[in-house]
């Protein structure tokens, strides 16, 4: 289980105090041009003794002690008039609590307990909350001895757990998000972190439960020249711990080119929910679409994790109960997909030809019967190849070997044999980094010791023998 650290606020620390003001868009302006001058700027509000009146308070930094305070007070002074009153004070604790009532205020003005996702540009609501939100989060991140950040890149609000306050989610430089969720033994709001690391946004919330628990989704992009990857963390609130807890990934955007530079895919995915099973919780359906084709795969809460169902009795099941559903037959058939995408040709071939000759009215078992033919073209081809592969090494011919041995394990990619005999190809062109990727494959694939065992004594990759990478594949 990961779960989400909420970030505990001090009883007090010390801060710079850059001015007092009777007007909040003068404070907001305050705080954005320190924060463009490169300091860690807030604002507290204060009832002021006029009624109905308040004072909002600029504050700058989190300082060891007031000798360090005063010094940052004494370079504020020096940028003009505007600053000539900064002192060093305490922020203390008890006066984030006008600034949480202020966020309630700001959210109750949504009209909605799950308006998702809000955008600051423009006047209102959306604008004030994003200002109010940035403030707290610096404020509190300031205290937890955390980097404060420079700019409020998200925003949305959700009901997400059992309590009467809506919480509110935002991300912090393109690659930090928060959740702000309501104490209410503090009377304010509470922080931690969900997410951190590449470029991070709000996706949305799913109801899936039939309690009032929602499942929090964070869209995140990560990855590199070869692999890149677009999808959603899920996050769920557990009352017990009272934070949130990380209880799956959906990977949607998929590029990878493949270690042999020839080999790739390309994949994206679009997400809805249904139900499927014979539970009262529904499904997350992720329409998967790859070279121009889609099916469907399924993820399933188990009152623990949010995980892809990989099980095809999983779907038998609802079918013994539910004869007609379509997308349990449909989500069977991905599964199929799957599995071949996976290089586990054996195995999607299996669920293809159950589709055929249990479900045959369905839609998807005519594309089963399609599917089923052109991987038995695949398999037949690849050990053709494989076997014109060993001929030609046997004739002293590894290049004419290696290409129709890559040529195979592109046909048949779920093969160990093929990948090790291409690893004794390439040893023979000269082409080491390439052996060593094909030898790992076999190794990878193999269900037991075989190959790694072979490997050890092979005569024929003993040019590999005494390379650190030979070594570690074999361990």
């Amino acid at each position: 289980m990961i779960f989400a650290a909420p970030l505990l606020f001090a009883a007090s620390f010390v801060s710079v105090q850059v001015g007092s003001f009777s007007e909040e868009t003068r404070a907001v302006s305050v705080v954005e041009e320190l924060r463009r001058a490169g300091y860690d700027a807030y604002f507290l509000r204060a009832n002021s003794l006029e009624e109905g009146a308040s004072t909002y308070k600029v504050r700058v930094g989190k300082f060891a002690d007031k000798v360090q305070g005063r010094a940052v007070a004494e370079k504020l002074k020096a940028r003009g008039d505007d600053y000539k009153g900064a002192y060093a004070a305490e922020t203390d604790r008890i006066e984030t609590q006008n600034l949480s009532a202020d966020l309630i205020g700001l959210v109750g003005q949504m009209k909605t307990v799950n308006p998702g996702r809000v955008k600051r540009e423009g006047p209102g609501a959306g604008e004030r909350l994003a200002d109010y939100v940035h403030n707290y989060l610096v404020l509190y991140l300031l205290d937890a001895g955390r980097d404060p950040g420079a700019k409020l890149s998200d925003l949305a609000v959700w009901d997400t757990n059992p309590d009467n306050e809506p919480e509110i989610f935002a991300v912090l430089d393109g690659s930090r998000a928060f959740a702000l969720f309501w104490e209410t033994s503090q009377s304010r709001y509470q922080l931690a972190e969900l997410a951190s690391g590449g470029k991070i946004e709000m996706a949305q919330a799913y109801d899936l439960t039939p309690g009032p628990e929602k499942f929090v989704a964070v869209k995140y992009e990560r990855g590199g020249d070869l692999y890149e990857e677009k999808g959603v963390q899920l996050y769920r609130w557990q009352q017990a711990q009272s934070t949130y807890e990380q209880v799956g990934t959906i990977p949607l955007d998929i590029t990878d080119r493949g270690i042999e530079g020839t080999a790739g895919v390309k994949l994206s995915r679009t997400v809805d929910v249904d139900t499927i099973d014979l539970d009262p919780d529904r499904e997350v359906i992720v329409t998967c679409t790859v070279s121009g084709k889609s099916h469907v795969d399924v993820w399933d809460w188990d009152g623990k994790s949010l995980s892809r169902v990989r099980n095809p009795e999983w779907f038998e099941k609802i079918l013994a109960a539910k004869p007609n559903s379509d997308r349990a037959a449909e989500g069977l058939f991905g599964l199929g997909i799957e599995r071949g995408l996976s290089d586990d040709i054996a195995g999607a071939t299996e669920i293809f030809q159950l589709l055929v000759s249990t479900y045959p009215t369905f839609p998807v078992a005519a594309r089963a019967q399609t599917a089923i033919t052109e991987l038995g073209r695949r398999q037949r081809l690849a050990d053709a190849l494989n076997q014109t592969g060993f001929e030609e090494l046997k004739a002293g011919a590894p290049e004419l070997a290696a290409a129709d041995l890559a040529e195979a394990a592109l046909q048949n990619p779920g093969d160990p044999r093929i990948h090790y005999s291409l690893a004794i190809a390439r040893v023979q062109t000269g082409d080491t980094l390439g052996a060593l990727r094909a030898l790992s494959r076999a190794v990878e694939l193999a269900p037991d010791d075989t190959f790694r065992d072979k490997a050890r004594t092979d005569a024929d990759l003993s040019p590999l023998r005494e390379l650190p990478e030979f070594k570690e594949i074999l361990q």
